[in-house]
């Protein structure tokens, strides 16, 4: 379920700022650029291709939002979230059933809606206050046993991948640039939408109380251990949560603890001078460990 939760969450707010940047930049090929950052969050550009012909905001933002040719559409991963926790009734309170079907029959309340403008962004606020609701419960009401594990290992787990993926994507994107093509401050403007899409641009002001740098923003969502939607800290999560008594799994070679705790150390040793310039290159393989991790959850669990 946690997964599913994430997942729908992160989509949600990345194509969000995207969309709202996306009507107000006067620049052509910043609209171009931003409807190629949505589809790759979309986890499913080439089927996007397949049912149309070009990029237009309209078709973008249906395809993210309610298509059902997109298997990590937002409707999608509200179905799955919904079936996951129909299968796990007996084992989770009414309550949390109960918002989590009422924010599916909200989501497929939008069926048939054009997704922009204000029918778009209702449906963005629609995401966020059943994601905080849900989480909120999960966080703060739910008795700490295997049910509160596995759902809350989902959530950091999703976090970390989709953190890394947009983080990833936006490096690779910079490191392609022609010059000729965008001017100086495009950089900037790229490391901005990515951190308001993550919703950590005032929280990167209060901690440098600087301009928007490169490396600092690899810094600050990457590495930082104290900044909750930080890849670091969603990774060191999962680690203490691997080692709870109620996870009843051995620490062996194989086991999800093992994996965390050399992903946890991993991102601890790394610095930005070790880097050396091979950021897309680390992030492409922390992404590989976390799906990894993901999939041995996926095998003995069964979670999502």
């Amino acid at each position: 379920m946690g997964r599913y939760l994430e997942m729908a969450t992160q989509i949600t707010g990345y194509t969000k700022v995207h969309y709202l940047s996306y009507v107000d930049t006067p620049f052509p090929a910043y609209k171009t650029e931003m409807l190629n950052d949505v589809l790759e969050a979309s986890q499913h550009k080439d089927e996007f291709y397949i049912y149309n012909k070009k990029a237009k905001i309209e078709e973008v933002l249906q395809f993210v939002a309610l298509s059902d040719h997109n298997s990590c559409s937002i409707k999608k991963l509200v179905t799955q979230l919904r079936e996951n926790a129909r299968g796990s009734r007996d084992n989770i309170p009414p309550d949390l059933w109960e918002y989590i079907n009422t924010f599916y029959h909200t989501i497929n309340g939008f069926e048939g809606s054009t997704m922009q403008g204000e029918s778009f962004q209702n449906f963005c606020q629609a995401v966020d206050m059943y994601q905080y609701t849900i989480k909120g419960y999960v966080g703060n009401a739910l008795v700490k046993n295997d049910v509160w594990l596995l759902i809350s290992l989902g959530i950091h787990l999703e976090g970390a991948i989709q953190t890394i993926r947009f983080l990833k994507h936006t490096m690779a994107s910079l490191n392609s640039l022609q010059a000729e093509e965008y001017p100086a401050e495009y950089e900037s403007f790229k490391l901005r939408l990515l951190l308001e899409s993550l919703g950590c641009y005032e929280m990167y002001k209060s901690y440098f109380r600087q301009n928007v740098h490169r490396m600092d923003v690899l810094n600050f969502i990457a590495f930082n251990t104290l900044y909750p939607r930080s890849v670091a800290y969603h990774v060191n999560a999962i680690k203490q949560i691997s080692m709870d008594p109620h996870f009843k799994e051995h620490k062996v070679i194989d086991s999800v603890q093992h994996h965390a705790e050399t992903l946890a150390e991993n991102m601890k040793n790394q610095t930005l001078e070790t880097l050396n310039e091979l950021e897309v290159e680390f992030l492409e393989d922390t992404l590989g460990s976390l799906q990894g991790l993901a999939g041995m959850l996926s095998h003995k669990y069964m979670v999502y």
